[in-house]
């Protein structure tokens, strides 16, 4: 609008400089002619100065939550830009849709020595992945009349994860179930056994500084820990069959995947290693996945989210090779402990069924 009305007054002052020959009103013109370069050239300047950088930060959120995500702008001209338009564009991996978010801001110069940190809001209706790519910046010059615009390039994914769900469950005696064992021991778990280290990883909140790693820590200046293994640990299989008949909605989708994390959360804490089948179509057929923390769930779930499922045919097959005890979670939103149903949630009511359940193997 204000070039348009720039123009417009260009063109007025240019017709009555004719009409009336008033050589004043032509040095107006030329006057306003020339700003209009200067202001344009001013655009293409700052604009080439710009940068807009992704800083690194957790790119895991939870379904229906609001969370902050920042970009920086870094100007290294000596001028202020004092209007930009950034504009971002949100898609989940693997639909068509596409929401285009835009940002207005400014950004002082390099003299200022700011950061010039900006943030936005983002609240995901549905669980999966969401690819976060910045398309366009525009930057105005000082009067907002004329502007210049570059395309913007790479991309961030974020892993949209369920709501927790705290439930209550009852596990079976360790050992036996209707006479069949349901579990089986394994040395691969993080524990206490000091004689055979599992893994050197970085520190977390919690872990003893006794086990830091003082070699590794010194070379990367990052504190690392030992990891131990535990000489006894519970392992229990569990199917998680992502095949269907008929196209599921995404509300229960998301109720499948709420379910899902509750169940792994709920079983954590309980000295459990999961073993988690599932089919994944990226590595052609089925997969195991131990889950023995929250990084292991997150892990579960981004494949869980790339991957196409199989047919009713396939999954059938192959869960009739798992053992008779495997727990199993379909896509009806059917939880099973070998043959026996747990409980049949609905996908309307599964945040409730959650919350107010009691669940015995």
């Amino acid at each position: 609008m204000k070039k348009l009305t720039y123009f417009l007054l260009i063109v007025m002052l240019c017709y009555f400089a004719g009409v009336y020959q008033q050589f004043s009103l032509m040095t107006v013109v030329v006057g306003l002619l020339l700003f209009g370069l200067v202001m344009l050239i001013l655009s293409r300047y700052l604009r080439h100065h710009l940068r807009v950088t992704i800083p690194k930060q957790d790119t895991t959120i939870f379904r229906n939550v609001e969370n902050e995500f920042s970009f920086q702008i870094l100007n290294t001209s000596d001028l202020p830009a004092d209007r930009f338009c950034l504009t971002f564009c949100l898609q989940y991996l693997g639909s068509k849709k596409r929401i285009t978010k835009k940002y207005f801001g400014s950004a002082r110069g390099k003299a200022y020595n700011d950061e010039n940190l900006s943030s936005f809001y983002l609240t995901a209706p549905h669980c999966g992945i969401i690819v976060l790519t910045p398309v366009r910046l525009r930057v105005y010059d000082y009067m907002g009349v004329f502007s210049s615009s570059q395309k913007l390039s790479g991309s961030e994914e974020i892993l949209i994860m369920p709501p927790r769900q705290q439930i209550q469950l009852q596990l079976p005696l360790f050992g036996t179930y209707e006479g069949d064992p349901i579990t089986d021991l394994s040395n691969n778990r993080p524990g206490d056994d000091h004689s055979d280290i599992r893994q050197l990883r970085e520190y977390r909140d919690g872990d003893l500084y006794k086990h830091v790693h003082r070699n590794m820590s010194a070379k990367t200046q990052t504190l690392w820990v030992k990891e131990y293994n535990q000489e006894n640990d519970i392992v229990l299989s569990f199917y998680i069959d992502t095949s269907f008949e008929d196209p599921p909605s995404p509300e229960q989708t998301d109720a499948f995947y709420e379910i899902l994390y509750a169940v792994l959360e709920a079983l954590l804490p309980n000295n459990i290693i999961i073993k988690a089948y599932s089919f994944d179509s990226s590595a052609g057929g089925f997969v195991s996945d131990d889950i023995t923390d929250e990084n292991a769930i997150q892990k579960l779930f981004h494949h869980l989210y790339r991957s196409q499922p199989c047919t009713k045919a396939a999954s059938e097959e192959y869960r009739l090779s798992l053992p008779g005890n495997t727990m199993r979670l379909d896509t009806g939103l059917h939880w099973y402990f070998g043959d026996n149903l747990i409980h049949a949630f609905h996908a309307d009511t599964c945040s409730q069924e959650l919350a107010d359940g009691f669940f015995a193997f």
